[in-house]
């Protein structure tokens, strides 16, 4: 997976490692 950003919401940090694990 990329980089995990911190985003102002939980959730969305999974949001932009999970599709690039191929979900």
């Amino acid at each position: 997976a990329g980089e995990i950003r911190d985003t102002k919401f939980p959730g969305a940090r999974l949001a932009v490692v999970v599709p690039e694990e191929g979900l």
